[in-house]
């Protein structure tokens, strides 16, 4: 991780040392430090040190800048080679590219990475598209101050004061403004932008990144589609493999994870791979919307049978919460994004990946929008190009959806093509009762639901039971909704627990080329996912291979939410003792969903969202603004 201050008005940089120390807080050491003139810079090159780094100083470039750069280079070779500086040397290459081609270097640099370049009259960040780990600033009392984690910029003395917008927006589940931060003058950079600030705080954004610029990809054969994405995602493993010695993998029984595990056993095939799988708790009754599975364990064990390599390990994280270790996580990240409270299934992965000495864990959290993918979109692009019998297929054969095809064309095509107003019309004429997710779990008062509301509304984060009608506009949505601070979550983590984490699809040469594919390549003959389904042939068993059931991610929150009641109503009431969380988690809305409490996990959006979801967001919300306030009541 990274971090840089800077005095604008010549002054040395102050709290180096406690800037230090809490950058390197998980690491068991403070991150090494040196200061120049007014400029300061901070970097840990670990997440777990046996001995504090001495002697570092930040690289310089040819023009006098300090750069400092955090994550992966995938394209150091040809850098070198037009650039002259060695691969190695990634905050080299990255300095070089940009003096060399200014603001379109990041397009050039391909890689998982964060940077800071300081000259003299100017601070330059960025972020690398489709993934990078996070980069927050704040600009305050005469300095500038950058960093990987927000506590940095507490600890470099910017007032702990929380950001109610953004507290209120992450309860109405609008995570897509990237760039306000959790405090009061505190920012975030988004992904595959560059901000510039200037001595007066002045800040320039360029969003240097589009999605959907991606070329269209068109090839000769439909085999060629695969073995040019097996191409790829191999690339996208080695890259991820290197330098590790004990790789571990977070392991599902759907078709991504097991076809990156694949791949990972195929390029070593005389090293174990250990796997990592969540599976409910005993007490699950197993009671889901048609279409998802609660527990993956058989499609696993048959996976590892195919795979002698794979050395698969299950938890039921049977003592684990979705506020277990909140605490350490809220201090990690800094952030608390509502999602946060589904994760808590990752703790017995994490653990067991610690447990097993693993140095590295794979994922495959990005398979579902790149090689996986279900190319929603083409009930609507079917419908649009004429091609009725492939439109019929998939609606006729659409996992989990039971009502008669002519519904589905009703409601998936036609009614899509519509404008809003009129769409949201005919929704609630028939289904009066139904809201938009937003509304469905959030917990909000009256007052600031209104307009939070107005707000999700203007950055297009109403989650309205939709899907996107062009391959563009979905592969943009999935690229911005997964910079809502998955980052944060990730880093979070890998401090946590001291093993680095990547997402294999995440790696952006795969991640364009999918994003050009036709559409047919992800649904043929009602065939969902079909471009991955070609690519575990021989790789995954055909009863894993063929299955269209889709993984519950935290299938047995009634169970495990249920003997906690009584510990939730007492909560309630401190909520309602407490104006500065009563102004933001409605304490009456939080009793009566406890009071409706069902005996069974209702199987209906309607019924299970506000429980499952609205009720632990609201919680967790409560949970950090007592956090970041010093508070323990």
């Amino acid at each position: 991780m990274i971090a840089l201050w800077r005095d604008w008005r010549g002054s040395p940089p102050r709290h180096s040392s406690r800037i230090a120390a809490s950058l390197g807080l998980f690491a068991g050491h403070p991150a090494a430090f040196h200061a120049d003139g007014s400029t300061a810079s901070a970097y840990l090159p670990g997440l777990r040190l046996t001995a504090p780094v001495r002697g570092w100083r930040p690289y310089r470039s040819a023009s006098g800048s300090t750069v400092l750069f955090h994550g992966v280079l995938h394209n150091a070779d040809a850098l070198s080679a037009q650039l002259g500086f060695p691969a190695a040397d990634w905050a080299a290459l990255y300095g070089a590219a940009v003096e060399r081609w200014q603001d379109d270097a990041d397009l050039r640099v391909i890689g998982d990475y964060c940077a800071i370049i300081a000259s003299a009259h100017e601070l330059r960040i960025a972020r690398s598209p489709w993934s990078a780990p996070p980069l927050h600033f704040a600009h305050f009392d005469g300095q500038t101050v950058i960093s990987s984690v927000p506590r940095v910029l507490l600890a470099a003395g910017l007032p702990a004061e929380l950001d109610k917008v953004r507290l209120a927006d992450n309860l109405h589940f609008n995570l897509l403004d990237r760039r306000r931060g959790w405090y009061r003058d505190c920012h975030r950079v988004a992904g595959g932008s560059v901000v510039k600030i200037t001595p007066d705080g002045g800040v320039k954004v360029n969003d240097f990144y589009d999605p959907r610029e991606c070329p269209d990809i068109r090839l000769a054969r439909d085999e060629d589609y695969v073995e040019a994405t097996e191409a790829l995602l191999a690339e996208a493993t080695a890259k991820a493999l290197a330098g590790s010695h004990r790789p571990g993998i977070m392991l599902s029984g759907g078709l991504d994870s097991p076809i990156v595990a694949a791949e990972a056993m195929r390029q070593h095939p005389d090293r174990p791979l250990h796997s990592f799988t969540f599976a409910p708790c005993d007490a699950w009754q197993d009671n889901l919307p048609d279409g998802y599975m609660g527990d993956e364990r058989e499609f696993v064990r048959a996976f590892a049978a195919m795979h002698p390599a794979l050395v698969a390990q299950f938890t039921q994280n049977p003592d684990t919460h979705f506020d277990s270790r909140l605490t350490e996580l809220f201090t990690a990240m800094g952030t608390a994004p509502n999602h946060l409270c589904n994760f808590y299934v990752y703790h017995g992965a994490w653990a067991a990946a610690r447990e097993a000495r693993c140095d590295l864990m794979l994922t495959a959290d990005f398979g579902n929008q790149t090689f996986s993918n279900e190319g929603r979109w083409a009930y609507v692009e079917y419908l649009l190009t004429g091609r009725w019998q492939q439109l019929w297929l998939a609606l006729r054969d659409r996992p989990g959806d039971n009502r008669p095809t002519w519904q589905k064309l009703a409601s998936l095509s036609l009614l899509r093509v519509l404008p809003g107003p009129v769409r949201r019309a005919v929704r609630h004429a028939r289904h009066p009762q139904r809201s938009t997710i937003n509304h469905l779990i959030s917990l909000l008062p009256a007052a600031e639901r209104a307009a939070a509301d107005s707000r999700a509304t203007m950055d297009g984060a109403q989650i309205d039971h939709e899907y996107a009608t062009t391959r563009q506009e979905s592969c943009a949505f999935e690229y911005y909704w997964r910079d809502c601070e998955g980052a944060e979550v990730q880093q979070g983590f890998e401090q946590v627990y001291g093993i680095r984490q990547v997402d294999v699809p995440a790696y952006r040469p795969l991640a364009e080329f999918c994003a050009g594919l036709p559409t047919d390549q992800f649904i043929r003959d009602g065939q969902s996912r079909w471009l991955a389904r070609r690519m575990a042939k021989g790789k995954l068993p055909e009863m894993q291979r063929r299955n269209t059931q889709i993984g519950w991610h935290n299938a047995d929150w009634h169970e495990r939410l249920t003997p906690r009641l009584a510990e939730f109503r007492a909560e309630a009431d401190r909520i309602a003792a407490r104006p500065d969380l009563a102004e933001l988690v409605d304490p009456d809305q939080l009793r009566a969903l406890l009071d409706e409490w069902p005996e069974r996990a209702p199987t209906a959006s309607e019924g299970w969202m506000p429980l499952a979801a609205g009720l632990t967001r609201g919680l967790l919300t409560s949970r950090f603004i007592s956090y970041a306030t010093g508070r323990n009541d």
